[in-house]
């Protein structure tokens, strides 16, 4: 397990479909509650999501605190996000699409983490997707981009949910009340529901595997970010 320092946050990488090993593990971590939970999807694809995104959680934390996966409490926040209620100031995120879940790791700075499965969508819901989530600016970069426009949508995207998500606000605050700018390929916050005093968060895209892309939100206290493929 690789250590975890102060002003470093950690991400993991997981393929649903490399290792059959890995879900039996996470099987294995999950709780009577939770097991519970497995059995009312529908889909065996939900099912395998569920099993690895909430028993990856659950073996990591418990590799970080060096406690015993059954030890390992969870707690969620009164907006909702969750916290480990052994160590409250590790902090955590994750985020699953497609057969790829990512989780992010830091011992003292607030974070988020979002990823997608870049895929075509039909042009109604495209186009309806942009104008009601993105501000005029980010329509504009987005749509001048003619032959990577997909791409450009879906790390717009992933940028406002990271750091939606990053300070707990996922139902309050609408994403076209963030704005965000990707000049010369750097992403930065420009304003968040009218405030422009955010220069205090970064934000880092990323490739997991390909057709997917993700962003980390994190404060500039993180000054290492470390990228792990589990599997």
């Amino acid at each position: 397990m690789p250590l975890l320092k102060n002003k470093m946050a950690h991400v993991w990488a997981i393929d649903y479909n490399k290792s059959k090993e890995w879900y039996v593990q996470c099987l294995a971590a999950l709780d009577e509650q939770q097991l519970k939970r497995c059995n009312h999807f529908k889909f065996e694809h939900d099912r395998k999501s569920y099993v690895i995104s909430q028993g990856s959680l659950k073996l990591l934390l418990a590799a970080y605190l060096n406690i015993p996966v059954a030890d390992v409490r969870l707690g969620r926040h009164r907006k909702g996000k969750p916290f480990s209620m052994d160590n409250p100031a590790l902090e955590f995120n994750l985020s699953n699409s497609g057969t790829v879940c990512v989780m992010a790791f830091c011992p003292d700075s607030a974070l988020g983490i979002d990823l997608e499965s870049i895929k075509a969508l039909p042009s109604s819901d495209y186009e309806d997707l942009i104008q009601r989530n993105f501000t005029d600016r980010e329509k504009q970069d987005i749509l001048k981009h003619k032959e990577d426009q997909l791409r450009f949508f879906y790390q717009y995207w992933t940028m406002k949910e990271a750091y939606l998500k990053a300070i707990g606000e996922g139902m309050r605050l609408t994403p076209d009340q963030v704005e965000f700018s990707l000049e010369k390929g750097v992403p930065r916050l420009l304003s968040a529901n009218g405030d422009t005093g955010t220069e205090d968060w970064l934000f880092h895209c990323f490739v997991p595997s390909a057709k997917y892309i993700g962003t980390l939100a994190y404060t500039e206290g993180v000054k290492e970010v470390q990228y792990w493929q589990l599997y």
